[in-house]
């Protein structure tokens, strides 16, 4: 055994002020701390839900904006949403959900809880069968 004070021999480190174990350590440190900083954006990201149903009610100020509007779903259960800023509002205007009343088609809406109000950002055709890009006859 060497004394602490003795000269370092050959094939060993003077007592650097970076070890390997110090290297190590603060690699693992900064890797946690990385981890929890991702951890952190993900789980403040606002998650989004979908919902499919047919619309039941719809309440508008006029005929192009639409405030909130109500499904029935698949299960009988009716779900209400408040439309915000649509990420397709030029697809899928807000005042075509009117004509879904008449025409029984379902819709998809994609929301996300704002304030506790469950709030459409994108809406959708609930279209069956194809995909509606696809003409007929085409191989």
């Amino acid at each position: 055994m060497r004394r602490r004070d003795a000269a370092p021999r050959a094939g060993e480190h003077g007592g650097g002020v970076l070890t390997s174990t110090l290297a190590r350590r603060l690699l693992v440190l900064f890797a946690v701390v990385g981890l929890g900083a991702i951890v952190v954006v993900i789980a403040r990201a606002p998650a989004t839900s979908t919902a499919t149903g047919v619309v039941v009610a719809v309440d508008s100020v006029s005929l192009t904006k639409v405030t909130a509007f109500t499904i029935r779903e698949a299960d009988g259960g009716t779900r209400r949403f408040a439309v915000g800023s649509l990420e397709n509002g030029v697809e899928f205007p807000p005042g075509h959900l009117v004509e879904h009343i008449a025409s029984g088609v379902p819709v998809v809406v994609t929301y996300r809880d704002v304030d506790g109000v469950a709030t459409a950002i994108r809406l959708a055709d609930a279209v069956a069968g194809p995909s509606p890009t696809v003409s007929p006859g085409a191989t």
